[in-house]
């Protein structure tokens, strides 16, 4: 294709990090756990305590390690080990329970929320440092993906525009 190719370098890589999650977490291998030196503990209400043991089982199938510990709190000793260890837990809960109580999310539409939401907060750290290879090998793996709709961030990731696209924006 002769034109130009835009890459949201942003947006792209939250893409290919949910999409990661969701095939690692869709496989039927155990997903890879990393185990925190600091356990997280979170406290909840009463409220979303009721919700906890729907949405416990899901979040242990996906890498975390998450248990009752006492009354209205839970502890957290792992996260999934793709590089996920700086996400904060107890924010992406709190989504996750928010979400739950607004529409009870299937299975399945927890796992996608899940991801959505931990490449979210991971595609807000610094970005890695660009290179052309690495701009190709982003590249190429976007071209791979089967569903090219907007990732994560709600933004498209990829924006093509042929030479007649670009004539035109120059001659109105």
């Amino acid at each position: 294709m002769d034109g130009l190719l835009l890459i949201d370098h942003r947006a792209a890589l939250a893409k290919l990090y949910q999409s990661q999650l969701l095939q690692q977490w869709e496989s039927k291998e155990q997903v890879a756990s990393q185990k925190e030196i600091f356990p997280s503990t979170i406290h909840l209400s009463p409220a979303d305590c009721a919700l906890m043991p729907q949405i416990i089982p899901q979040l242990n199938r996906m890498g975390f390690r998450v248990e009752e510990f006492g009354q209205e709190s839970y502890i957290n000793y792992a996260v999934p080990a793709l590089g996920v260890s700086d996400i904060s837990l107890s924010e992406l809960l709190e989504e996750i329970l928010s979400a739950y109580k607004d529409d009870r999310p299937a299975s399945s539409g927890l796992s996608e929320y899940v991801a959505s939401k931990i490449a979210l907060q991971w595609s807000r750290r610094k970005l890695p440092e660009s290179s052309d290879a690495s701009i190709l090998s982003l590249y190429d793996q976007l071209a791979s993906l089967a569903d090219t709709s907007p990732g994560p961030t709600g933004r498209k990731h990829i924006l093509r525009l042929s030479l007649p696209e670009l004539k035109a924006l120059f001659t109105s």
